[in-house]
């Protein structure tokens, strides 16, 4: 007669589906739990792409523009478009910017929830805006200026250098950082 463990015996005894859950299937399920709450939170919490996701949008815009305005060897505009959904001409300018958007040379960004703020320089006061375009030609250079985006106490700086067309981003009182 074969020697066999207390284990093999115990496992011998139990029918193959009350042996319990094996490793792999406890790892599954603990995935799938941190999946549904990685986006289910930020969706209960109302904060829809969050702050800092919106300025990375802009950044993103603004190089976007600069590198097609040199790979395509023509100026490229970056439009920024502040919206109140409660404006009579809400839905007018949606469809606007929407028509803008086929245009090969124009980059739109659209915010609902943001102030935009717009000066040429740091010695310029800004001034709010609901409709920003900043232009980058084929040889590097850009109209430049410091864009500044806001939603309560958050804020954040972009600046856009008229010579080389290179963007920085700062939050709060930060100092600029190279977007690229």
């Amino acid at each position: 007669m074969p020697q066999t463990s207390a284990i093999d015996r115990g496992l011998q005894r139990l029918p193959f589906r009350e042996q319990g859950f094996t490793l792999l299937e406890l790892l599954v399920v603990c995935a799938v739990i941190a999946l549904a709450l990685g986006l289910t939170i930020p969706t209960l919490s109302g904060d829809r792409g969050g702050f800092r996701g919106e300025v990375r949008k802009a950044v993103a815009t603004l190089t976007y523009a600069r590198r097609a305005a040199i790979v395509e060897a023509q100026p490229w505009t970056a439009a920024f478009h502040a919206l109140d959904p409660d404006s009579a001409d809400y839905k007018e300018r949606k469809d606007m910017i929407a028509e803008l958007g086929e245009d090969e040379a124009l980059t739109p960004w659209v915010t609902e929830d943001l102030v935009l703020q717009f000066q040429l320089d740091d010695n310029d006061s800004p001034q709010t805006e609901d409709f920003v375009e900043i232009t980058f030609f084929p040889q590097g250079g850009s109209t430049g200026g410091i864009l500044s985006l806001s939603r309560g106490a958050q804020s954040a700086r972009i600046r856009v250098d008229p010579i080389t067309g290179r963007i920085a981003s700062a939050y709060g009182n930060e100092d600029f950082d190279e977007a690229d």
